[in-house]
């Protein structure tokens, strides 16, 4: 990663304490969570508990951060259309916000593509984009999208 390279990560709550622990030992600076709202209806819910609503964005950056008039929200209440395509699927609304993120010319590297969500909002916003998806069928989906014109 650049220097002033951000690195943004979806993560459920069991996995946070791990993964802000491992992006500071990495030698990044953590910026903050996010919360992505799946909204009522759309999650699972939790006897005796709180339903299982909320996926946190957990972003960070290599050094400084470059000078960016972007200004995003720290909650996006959004609901993921269905059926979903992959298990852990992002809503393409909030893929195309947080790209906002790279500058002009930038590069979108989404290391776990599965459908390509990332990809396709990179592709849209007009920046350089890489993916990687082991599972065949999820690359071939992800191919599949990418090959579809722009909205």
């Amino acid at each position: 990663m650049k220097p002033g390279g951000l690195l943004v990560s979806f993560i459920d709550w069991r996995q946070l304490p791990t993964l802000t622990d491992v992006v500071q030992a990495a030698g990044l600076i953590l910026r903050g969570i996010a919360v992505w709202d799946k909204t009522p209806g759309r999650t699972r819910p939790r006897r005796g508990g709180f339903a299982q609503q909320a996926e946190f964005v957990v972003w960070a950056s290599r050094g400084a951060m470059r000078d960016c008039e972007v200004y995003l929200p720290g909650v996006f209440p959004c609901r993921l259309p269905l059926p979903k395509q992959h298990v852990t699927e992002k809503p393409l609304d909030i893929a195309r916000e947080v790209v906002r993120l790279v500058p002009a010319g930038g590069v979108v590297c989404d290391l776990f593509a599965g459908s390509g969500t990332f990809l396709v909002a990179a592709r849209e916003a007009g920046l350089h984009w890489i993916g990687s998806e082991t599972n065949q069928t999820y690359r071939s989906l992800a191919c599949n999208r990418l090959m579809q014109p722009c909205n």
